[in-house]
């Protein structure tokens, strides 16, 4: 399941608001499961759930409609970036 996300390119300088909205690219995001996420990392369901709910930079995750998913190039910079 993928959906589109619009992330704003850097800009720099004193540039109006409608400038900086015609400046974003398309990226789209592959979703994974808590499930999927816990098999990528080799950790149980558990896990995953604890990481997420850490006060101190918790594991990135969305949730819509009561149902939480991952990026995985997210979590993947989240845990090469020393989250404990």
């Amino acid at each position: 399941m993928g959906f589109t996300v619009i992330t704003p390119k850097k800009i720099t300088g004193s540039k109006t608001k409608e400038h900086r909205s015609k400046q974003r690219q398309n990226v789209t995001v592959e979703w994974a499961s808590p499930n999927e996420v816990a098999e990528h990392f080799g950790v149980s369901n558990t896990t995953i759930w604890r990481w997420r709910t850490k006060k101190n930079k918790p594991l990135p995750s969305y949730k819509n409609n009561g149902i939480v998913r991952f990026d995985l190039i997210e979590c993947d910079e989240w845990y090469r970036g020393g989250f404990k």
